[in-house]
């Protein structure tokens, strides 16, 4: 039996980045929305919601032009929502790691990183997310 497509959504305000993730994902099999804020962001994941259609993972910049990639995982966190989230972002440091952490962010990426990082990472959290569906 084939598994359902899997739903990711990318929030990068860069544009070049963007797409090439978006390609990448694509080109894996995965079923792709993307957004340039986190407002779109928030705008797509409640949509998905009140459709039953939620996303599968979420990957985020964390420096964003209207609110930051960390205010919108306090935004998810508020509505309940649930699913793995990636943090991208080129300006990191471990106090901020552990903070993402705390929000609920499962794996975090310093830029630049390659497609197998990228690619291990989106896998071996769509696999723990389903993984852990079906033992509950």
């Amino acid at each position: 039996m084939e598994m359902a497509q899997k739903h990711i959504l990318i929030v990068e305000d860069e544009l070049e980045t963007l797409h090439i993730l978006e390609h990448i994902l694509k080109s894996e099999s995965y079923k792709v929305s993307t957004a340039i804020s986190c407002n779109i962001a928030f705008d797509i994941i409640l949509k998905l919601e009140r459709k039953r259609e939620p996303i599968d993972l979420l990957i985020t910049d964390i420096q964003m032009p209207d609110f930051s990639g960390e205010e919108l995982l306090e935004c998810i966190n508020l509505i309940g929502t649930k699913f793995p989230i990636i943090v991208i972002t080129g300006y990191g440091n471990e106090e901020l790691q552990l903070e993402l952490k705390y929000k609920g962010c499962k794996k975090y990426i310093e830029k630049p990183f390659s497609k197998e990082v990228l690619l291990n990472n989106v896998q071996s959290l769509i696999k723990e997310k389903y993984t852990s569906n079906v033992n509950r």
